[in-house]
């Protein structure tokens, strides 16, 4: 959990994949 703590980037990634995905499946 730490990891994501100080990744900002990656969670910014993360969260736009989801949201990609999410808007694809609509």
């Amino acid at each position: 959990a730490d990891s994501v703590t100080w990744n900002p980037h990656k969670l910014m990634g993360a969260l736009l994949q989801c949201s990609t995905i999410h808007f694809k499946e609509e």
